[in-house]
């Protein structure tokens, strides 16, 4: 610990020196005066030196940064705005308000802008990284358990070798404890915990942003290593109707659809669709269990969007409906005649979902800076499960509210926000005839409030109180502090505190795909967590291309935890509350650079402690592994008319479970070996068509005998859970998207 604080002071300060070796940048903010006289960020306005190519556009801020020019003359300019040419002088910072609009009409124009792949927000307080379109076009991105093959920051491993379940781990942890938005409402949570990532199709994705440490309390008090905020595709976005085709060579085809109509001047729609079907029988490992199971899904989703003639008043809403099947085993499974009985084994899993948002803003016309924002959502979740001899059924009815009031105090550099929220969630789990059934209601208050000073301090501090009707008052305090140490220098420290109830079956469904026992030894009481963190990142320009370097580091100390123990008998399964400590250090190193005008690298390295006391011993936790290191290539011709992207990953040892009970032939070493897998993907775009092929774990790695005692299913022994790599192996695919 004292080696990697060391390693990281002495990087801060190369940075630091390095910085002043590449000389300064220039940064500005570009303003609009809106209709009630109020200046408004203006994004997408040109910005460049005036007889030179050097030039940027605004972000959604109206932020620019570019580098200084021996030239003092800088020109901004906007489709309607005349062009305004100033004179910074030695000027580092600097505001700019466009005020005169120009009477010249213009035909149409299409702008294009380069767009990095990942984005590292400078200008958020909290550590956000942005995941966009150009990022997850980088791979197959069926949905988003598959959506973070080219990030280093988010892991993703199968749960178990029968149902095909992903699952991810942010910071060393379960995803249990990193907070799944979609659209800032909480969406992959409860029931949904396992299956939820798979919910979200990959084609509706607009971007993704993932938030390392606690996020902000505003959006409730689960956050412990992190969001992960899904935005979906809108009616206002410029696309109009998407079509993507999607098909591998083990035979499982996908479609996915996004329409999206005006009906007026203020109301806009979109429907969006989603069905795959996976009817292939894959057994390469010739163990007589299925490697991918059979199943079939359908998503659909209807959205509504309002604006008003004044757009002082927004509303949208939606539903969003699933249906899915999944079939795996033992290859000669008949879900007609075999569940309940020893015939063969078998995983059926059906589930339905509903859900129902809406979102309403009201924007003060006298005062601007005012508004207020009321979120609801309503879920109904069933889900019927079969693992051989087990039966687990789930059916959870939840209703989310959140009403958030926003405004200036006297200054513009201080803003707060103030709400309530509300989350009910009723609960019906029935494992093997034994039923856990509960109702839980959280009332709670939250305030936040943001200083900023210049473009260099940001400090946003905040606290939940929420009520629980099972656990009583918590108190969720956060604090994120954002110092821009030069314009490309940004430096970061956040801490807070979270908390969850946990749902143990369905946070960890891998206990169903083994005849282990499951054994609940106390009342289990909230994990609750504290989570600190710091980062620095450093944008630069070398040889006229963009480059940026972050390195970060954050620990969770957890002051209680459900514990599942493994280890104790490899018979057996253990759920207790933590006696001891338990604790995750992560730290991790990403550079990205352009290599050339259209060749981009991406480099990371994560290192990654977890420890847990197991019965008095403090140890390495099960399947996380210690060391990963990413490499990124990716090609584009001009206009992206090719595009090219390799993805090669290392993934280090982890500890396995003790099962030196069980045995000799159906016991396990006590590390998993390291292994590679490489991506790779090629498209071809044509007008408004791209055609695309690509391959996953182009090494053809795989876990050796991933189901003990395969060929004895229904003994004691039997344990499919035990699972730390790629199950199936290479895997191509095909496919074409159609935007208009």
């Amino acid at each position: 610990m004292k080696n990697i604080t060391i390693n990281l002071f002495l990087l801060f300060v190369a940075l630091t020196i390095w910085n002043s070796g590449f000389g300064q940048n220039l940064k500005g903010v570009v303003y609009e005066i809106n209709d009630h006289g109020v200046e408004e960020p203006l994004p997408g306005a040109n910005v460049y030196w005036l007889g030179t190519e050097i030039g940027t556009v605004t972000n959604n801020s109206g932020k620019f940064s570019i580098p200084k020019s021996k030239d003092s003359l800088l020109v901004i300019s906007f489709i309607g705005y005349k062009n305004d040419t100033i004179d910074v002088g030695s000027e580092l910072v600097i505001k700019v308000v466009l005020k005169d609009k120009s009477a010249i009409n213009l035909d149409e124009v299409n702008i294009v802008e380069k767009q990095q792949s990942t984005k590292i927000s400078t200008i958020s307080s909290i550590n956000i990284e942005t995941i966009t379109q150009k990022e997850l076009q980088k791979a197959a991105c069926c949905d988003l358990s598959e959506s973070f093959e080219t990030n280093a920051s988010v892991d993703v491993h199968f749960a178990d070798a029968v149902s095909g379940l992903k699952q991810i781990q942010l910071l060393g942890l379960a995803g249990t404890y990193t907070q799944i938005l979609t659209e800032v409402f909480p969406s992959t949570r409860g029931l949904a915990t396992s299956f939820g990532l798979n919910y979200i199709p990959g084609p509706w994705m607009k971007s993704i942003q993932v938030t390392k440490g606690t996020g902000s309390v505003v959006n409730g008090y689960e956050s412990i290593t992190g969001q992960i905020n899904t935005e979906i595709k809108k009616p206002t976005d410029d696309e109009k109707l998407y079509i993507n085709f999607y098909s591998n060579h083990f035979g499982k085809p996908e479609a996915n659809f996004n329409y999206s109509y005006k009906v007026n001047e203020n109301w806009k729609t979109m429907l969006l669709g989603h069905s795959h079907f996976m009817g292939s029988k894959i057994d390469n490992n010739g163990d007589s269990f299925l490697d991918i199971p059979l199943s079939k899904r359908t998503i659909f989703m209807n959205r509504w969007q309002y604006t008003g003639k004044k757009e002082s008043k927004k509303m949208q809403f939606g539903v969003k409906g699933i249906t899915e099947e999944r079939l795996g085993g033992q290859t000669n499974f008949n879900k007609n005649s075999d569940i309940g009985t020893q015939n063969a084994y078998g995983v059926y899993i059906r589930t339905k979902r509903l859900e129902a948002f809406t979102k309403r803003g009201i924007i003060f016309p006298k005062s601007p800076s005012k508004s207020i924002g009321l979120m609801l959502s309503s879920v109904y979740h069933d889900q019927q499960s079969d693992y051989g001899l087990n039966n687990y059924t789930g059916n959870e009815v939840s209703f989310y509210s959140n009403l958030i009031f926003q405004s200036l105090i006297a200054k513009t550099d201080h803003q707060i926000k103030l709400g309530t929220s509300f989350l009910y969630d009723q609960y019906k789990e029935t494992f093997n005839n034994n039923d856990l059934n509960r109702t839980e209601m959280v009332p709670g208050i939250f305030s936040e409030f943001t200083f900023t000073h210049s473009d260099k301090l940001d400090i946003v501090s905040g606290i939940r109180i929420d009520y629980h009707n099972l656990h009583g008052l918590i108190s969720t305090p956060r604090l994120h502090v954002k110092y821009n140490i030069t314009p490309n220098l940004t430096y970061r420290v956040s801490g807070g505190r979270g908390f969850r109830i946990a749902n143990i079956y369905a946070d960890n469904p891998s206990i169903f795909s083994s005849s282990r026992q499951v054994n609940i030894q106390e009342t289990l009481l909230p994990e609750i967590a504290w989570n600190f963190g710091s980062s620095i990142s450093k944008q630069f320009l070398l040889n006229e291309n963009e480059g940026r370097i972050t390195v970060d580091f954050f620990r969770t100390d957890f002051q209680n935890q459900i514990i599942m123990d493994l280890d104790e008998d490899p018979q057996k399964i253990l759920f207790y509350n933590l006696k001891g400590e338990s604790y995750s250090n992560a730290f991790q190193a990403e550079f990205f650079y352009e290599l050339t005008k259209r060749l981009e690298l991406k480099l990371a390295y994560k290192w990654q402690d977890v420890k847990t006391t197991y019965n008095g011993l403090l140890t390495d936790k099960p399947m996380v592994t210690k060391n990963k290191g990413l490499i990124n290539l990716a090609y584009s011709t001009k206009y992206d008319k090719w595009k090219f992207d390799i993805t090669s990953q290392l993934i280090g040892k982890s500890r396995l479970p003790n099962t030196a009970g069980n045995p000799k032939e159906y016991q396990l070493g006590e590390y998993s070996p390291r292994y590679y897998l490489v991506h790779s993907k090629i498209t071809r775009s044509y007008h408004h068509w791209d055609f695309y092929l690509g391959g996953e774990n182009l090494l053809n790695f795989k876990q050796p005998n991933p189901i003990l005692a395969y060929d004895d299913p229904f003994s004691q022994y039997f344990d499919a859970s035990m699972v730390w790599g790629p199950i199936v192996g290479r895997l191509i695919y095909a496919g074409l998207n159609y935007n208009f």
